[in-house]
């Protein structure tokens, strides 16, 4: 008896709770992306404390290393649309040739634009950090990089799951509801069987 109850509780509760939550970002959940602003004191940060940089050398860096964020987000939007494109082509959509070429050129022009950039504030850091300082920080951007990749990977992964179970048309009449009840079931068996091999 007492497992034909939690199995109803469970069958009632598990979808509430899986329909209530948000998706939660560093931006409080509203859903949308952090600003620039946080995403560059977050970047900053991180790097700083990569290097080890003292109060007083943080304070002559951190000013040049805005300047140079703030160049490459401007260089970004400047050849920006290439994300779009590229969405498209994974969803199997048809996009001209003309585009693919001007996104491949923009692309190619983006790559020799920001290792210009880089250079050119390799120099002007060079002169606030100490060679070790620099490959430091060259392996921190490297880091912060695969770090947000793995974050969008994940954020990606999860967004096909969604895709996958919560189509408009499955959302449609019954098949919604089979669904809806199989997992559910599925879900409260488990969390019963779980039960009984604990107690």
């Amino acid at each position: 008896m007492k497992r034909l109850v939690l199995f109803f509780v469970l069958i009632l509760i598990v979808p509430m709770a899986a329909l209530a939550q948000n998706d939660r970002r560093n931006d409080g959940g509203n859903g949308q992306r952090p600003s620039f602003e946080s995403f560059m004191r977050t970047k900053c940060d991180m790097v700083v404390q990569e290097l080890g940089l003292s109060q007083k050398d943080s304070s002559r860096f951190i000013p040049i290393y805005q300047e140079l964020l703030k160049e490459k987000a401007e260089l970004y939007k400047k050849y920006g649309g290439g994300r779009r494109i590229r969405l498209k082509v994974e969803m199997g959509e048809s996009v001209p040739d003309t585009t693919l070429m001007r996104v491949i050129y923009n692309n190619s022009q983006l790559q020799v634009e920001d290792a210009q950039l880089e250079h050119r504030y390799l120099l002007r850091l060079s002169g606030v950090l100490t060679p070790m300082q620099l490959y430091k920080l060259q392996n921190a951007e490297q880091k912060f990089r695969t770090s947000i990749i793995e974050e969008n990977r994940a954020k990606k992964l999860l967004f096909n799951i969604k895709l996958t179970f919560f189509r408009p048309q499955l959302l449609e009449g019954s098949n919604f509801f089979c669904i809806f009840v199989a997992c559910n079931c599925a879900c409260a068996l488990s969390f019963c069987t779980l039960i009984d091999r604990n107690f």
